[in-house]
């Protein structure tokens, strides 16, 4: 296998530098995402909720007025047409999403409209509505009906909803109908003036599923959502479902029913918007991350160059051994390579220098060596039979306080003890303890004991020795101590 050089290490790291942090970097904005995602969600079951609010809200209150309008046809009855006029003008002018509103009396012809003439300037009064689809609803009906979506004719030509309420007088007798027509495209800008839904996609549905009003959809009487799938969304009221369509891309929302009125409302954003912002956020790092690694290896390889300069300078002067490199093989730059090539030098200067010397000895003959190695056996086991021999008591004693060595007279004089034992417990088996005690660490150079045995004294004497290898160790010697006479003469 052929050894990666120093630059392409060099490479290798910048580009785990680069993309260890753009990886956390991506990780993070795709976390991001899905919890914008999450919050949109809920923003979608919310408003769909809110939305459901303000339309009942609404039409809750456009049937009271028009509840409120029959019985003052009650009131006035149908002749005072004058009054009847104003009041409804009143309602149309105070309701933005009346298209408009009239009385009709119990044939179906219409008594006051307002507003009076249609757009092709036709008069909207004396019209029979016999023929209309509210009519047939309302004919002899003596409770408020609302209508599903139906497309207006005569007055308008748009899709509305009829609120019909009849006017009973006191005898219990329908004299004739207030009949109010819902602006539906009116009535959806008004309710969602408060709410921040203008990017959403927005579906009134009545019960079979047929768009009362939709935002993104023709008006049209078929069913956008089939009404097994409507009562499946319907259903989830925590959270935000997929909504499948097969003429146009798939929406994301929810849908809540309208209480009392069996409408729906759902609040919709389409669901390729969420995956191509994911995937313009992976096609941006992208770009970013092989935008930046180019310009990395470019900037690299015009800043690696000197150092793998260097390196190379310094691998030459180590493979031909010179101690003062060349001026070829001098390094300049960084830092940290000049003083490895200080080093370097300082190192096979040593050598040499050791080298040098180990010639020196290997000239020397084996006889020579021989002899010197006699010599210093003999001096060895002088000495050892000098302290052996040695009339006072004597041990050596490590800095712990254990005997490594004792002549035969400490010996003989201690019970035959030996090496290893705890020199201060053998004194005080030994001799009288005093004030100081046997503290061996704290003992002065020289001190007096007496025996516990003959009661005769002794000369303690200690004396430290060179650290061999790091320890140190001293030397105890006891010697007979008699105090002097100094009375006698």
């Amino acid at each position: 296998m052929r050894p990666v050089r120093l630059r392409n290490y060099i490479f290798y790291l910048l580009a785990l530098t680069i993309t260890l942090p753009l990886l956390v970097l991506s990780y993070s904005q795709y976390r991001m995402i899905e919890q914008e995602i999450r919050k949109d969600d809920l923003l979608l079951v919310e408003d769909a909720l809110a939305l459901s609010n303000n339309i009942k809200n609404r039409v809750d209150s456009a049937k009271t007025l028009v509840v409120m309008s029959a019985s003052t046809l009650q009131v006035y009855g149908t002749e005072d047409k004058s009054a009847l006029r104003a009041i409804l003008k009143s309602i149309l002018t105070e309701v933005p999403y009346f298209l408009n509103i009239h009385y009709g009396d119990v044939n179906g012809d219409v008594i006051v409209f307002e507003p009076p003439k249609n757009a092709r300037n036709e008069s909207n009064e004396g019209v029979s509505h016999t023929n209309r689809d509210h009519w047939s609803h309302i004919r002899n009906r003596d409770s408020v009906y609302i209508s599903d979506v139906i497309m207006a004719t005569g007055a308008a030509n748009v899709p509305i909803v009829n609120i019909c309420a009849p006017a009973i007088n006191k005898s219990g007798k329908i004299i004739g109908y207030a009949v109010s027509a819902l602006d539906l495209k009116s009535l959806y800008e008004d309710v969602v003036s408060g709410l921040d839904i203008q990017d959403s996609a927005v579906y009134i549905l009545d019960k079979k599923g047929a768009p009362i009003y939709a935002t993104d959809h023709v008006n049209s009487p078929e069913p956008l959502i089939p009404s097994k799938v409507l009562k499946e969304l319907v259903a989830n009221k925590e959270n935000a479902q997929v909504l499948s369509r097969n003429d146009a891309s798939d929406l994301v929302g929810a849908i809540r029913e309208i209480p009392g009125l069996g409408w729906y409302v759902g609040v919709f954003k389409k669901e390729e918007d969420r995956e191509s912002a994911i995937i313009s956020m992976a096609a941006t790092n992208s770009l970013i991350f092989f935008f930046l690694l180019l310009v990395t290896f470019i900037l690299a390889s015009y800043s690696v160059r000197p150092l793998t300069e260097s390196v190379n300078k310094l691998i030459e002067q180590v493979r031909e051994g010179n101690a003062v490199p060349t001026e070829a093989e001098k390094v300049h730059h960084p830092e940290e390579l000049v003083e490895l090539q200080k080093a370097f030098c300082r190192l096979l200067v040593k050598l040499k220098s050791h080298q040098k010397s180990e010639g020196a000895l290997s000239e020397l003959s084996e006889s020579d060596v021989q002899k010197e190695v006699e010599l210093l056996k003999e001096q060895y086991e002088f000495l050892q039979a000098l302290i052996t021999l040695l009339p006072s008591p004597m041990a050596i004693v490590d800095e712990n306080g254990f005997v490594r060595f004792l002549n035969q007279s400490a010996s003989k004089f201690f019970n035959k003890a030996v090496a290893g034992a705890n020199f201060a417990q053998m004194l005080k088996e030994k001799f009288e303890e005093d004030n100081f005690g046997f503290n061996l660490h704290g003992m002065s150079e020289e001190k007096i004991l007496k025996t516990k045995d003959t009661g005769e004294d002794f000369l303690l004497q200690r004396r430290e020795l060179p650290p061999i290898k790091g320890t140190r160790r001293s030397v105890y010697l006891l010697s007979p101590f008699k105090e002097p006479d100094w009375n006698s003469k």
